[in-house]
């Protein structure tokens, strides 16, 4: 089995290169699932190269960023176009950093004008957690963060367009508004805070 090192290894060689060959996807992928560390610095950054690697396959779920997945699984996808390196590049830098991570997800083959990002955010003592940003209108209805566990991360996938800069904040229990941990990239809000950003 892979080391930590190894696996660390892989991500930089696979984020310089933009390739991930099924067989070493395959090591890191058991490597990260075994081992607690590595899994929440690349857990993420993994479910990409395992499903550009043709190791996993979306299940048809309801929800559009499942149906979306189930789609490409079914009609296949361009592997190892320009946008993997800048997924792996961007999801990689967000994961490597304690507490929210943004990462994103593969898009459809037939909307190549959008692509289906998830939030999410570690607040293990939240009652609740919204998405409000500048593509909600800073509004948080309907951008409710849902857990799939209880003690699970805080998570929502949100489509927005290519081509773009956004801001956004998490509020927590509906009204402590803070900046993404993860998101390496923050402005100023205007209210004497800061809203995290990112470019698609």
């Amino acid at each position: 089995m892979m080391t930590c090192k190894q696996t660390a290894d892989l991500v930089d060689e696979w984020m310089a290169t933009g390739s991930a060959p099924e067989r070493e996807a395959r090591a890191a992928s058991e490597h990260v699932n075994a081992c607690p560390y590595c899994l929440k610095r690349f857990g993420a950054l993994m479910t990409l190269v395992e499903f550009d690697a043709g190791l996993a396959v979306a299940e048809e779920k309801p929800g559009l960023s499942d149906a979306v997945m189930a789609r490409i699984a079914r009609e296949g996808h361009a592997r190892r176009s320009p946008t993997f390196r800048t997924a792996m590049a961007l999801a990689a830098s967000l994961i490597v950093l304690l507490g929210g991570t943004v990462a994103i997800g593969r898009k459809a083959a037939v909307d190549r004008e959008t692509v289906v990002i998830r939030f999410e955010l570690a607040a293990p003592d939240a009652y609740s957690v919204a998405l409000a940003g500048d593509f909600t209108g800073w509004s948080t209805d309907g951008f409710g963060l849902k857990r799939k566990r209880a003690d699970g991360p805080w998570e929502i996938t949100v489509r927005l367009r290519r081509a773009g800069s956004y801001a956004y904040s998490f509020v927590v229990d509906g009204e402590l508004w803070i900046p993404d941990p993860a998101a390496p990239i923050r402005a100023d809000d205007g209210f004497g805070g800061q809203n995290s950003v990112i470019n698609l």
